[in-house]
């Protein structure tokens, strides 16, 4: 046990020094002043929900600041939109209608100029339908491989997930992160099951002096059979398998033998914001493990148990501060 306990504090120190942000940030190097004033906003509004293709063309941010280029990633790609702009174009004197599209498959978002889209033919596959949320990644496949490797996947897996949440308005917090990692950094012996006592032996000089006190604190785990451990709950911390997956999370697309998540990154974040809303909560920490089986408890050593995942998770009313 004590393995595990080094596996996850070092698992988790790594997830609390990166800094959650928006897939699309890489955008900002592409920013262009000069672009962005060659234009004047007329109107800007929401709009329906509408499949559409891409023949071509380039996303923006919008008012055209930040340049997003797929290059061939947008031909023939299905698209619904979300919103439209109207410009006005300075040095040709004219106008233009951008529409705000998201990629059916939740990897490319931007706006893009109307006169690249054509209308979808054919029948709309279920992943086109209406956009509720942003999702950033689909299909994030994880194959069975190496202890090593399978924690890697765990931590992409988490950042994906909290990346996903954070698009939604939500904060990944440092202080219940360094809670966490305190708390599991005394654990010589442990015996599977996070307490509401062991989180709470994590305020004091490690974590440092918080805002945050231990009547603030909130988690929640997975645990057999898609049940929830909780403040008051405590079964013991398991991985949810694919039958638990499809009927908790309602994942599409998911296939336990060659590894492929499909909606799961984005269906995880749902179910996880639906805890926070409950709680009127934004700030939150999470510690995830996928693959083979997928288990906190393990450390992702591969075994003929099948596909899983499983998760710690914290969050609070109160936003990080001393």
């Amino acid at each position: 046990m004590k393995k595990y306990s080094q596996w996850i504090v070092g698992f988790a120190i790594i997830l609390g020094i990166f800094n959650v942000t928006d897939t699309n940030a890489h955008a900002s190097h592409n920013y262009s002043a000069r672009r962005s004033n060659s234009v004047k906003l007329v109107w800007r509004k929401t709009m329906g929900k509408h499949t559409l293709m891409t023949k071509s063309g380039t996303l923006y941010s919008k008012h055209l600041g930040s340049k997003r280029s797929y290059g061939h990633a947008l031909i023939n790609q299905a698209v619904v939109t979300t919103g439209h702009e109207k410009l006005y174009r300075k040095a040709k004197k004219n106008f233009a209608v951008y529409y705000r599209v998201v990629s059916v498959d939740g990897r490319y978002s931007g706006w893009i100029w109307r006169g690249y889209l054509t209308k979808k033919s054919g029948n709309v596959p279920s992943s086109a339908q209406p956009v509720t949320s942003k999702p950033i990644s689909t299909n994030f496949i994880v194959p069975k491989k190496s202890k090593d490797h399978n924690y890697q996947d765990s931590q992409k897996f988490t950042k994906l997930v909290s990346e996903q949440m954070h698009r939604d308005g939500y904060r990944q917090s440092q202080n219940l992160s360094a809670i966490y990692t305190a708390a599991l950094s005394d654990l010589d012996d442990w015996t599977g099951t996070l307490t509401k006592s062991i989180l709470t032996s994590g305020f004091g000089e490690e974590a440092g002096p918080l805002k945050l006190q231990p009547k603030d604190l909130h988690f929640t785990y997975s645990a057999t059979g898609g049940k929830v451990g909780s403040d008051t709950a405590t079964p013991m911390l398991d991985s949810w398998n694919q039958p638990v997956i499809e009927r908790v999370l309602h994942t599409s697309g998911f296939n336990s033998n060659t590894g492929e998540t499909g909606t799961l990154v984005n269906d995880l974040a749902k179910y996880l914001e639906k805890e926070l809303n409950t709680h009127r909560a934004k700030n939150f920490y999470l510690v995830a493990a996928i693959g083979y089986p997928g288990s906190l408890m393990d450390a992702g050593w591969p075994d003929t148990s099948g596909f899983g995942i499983s998760f710690h998770f914290l969050y609070s009313r109160v936003a990080d501060g001393k």
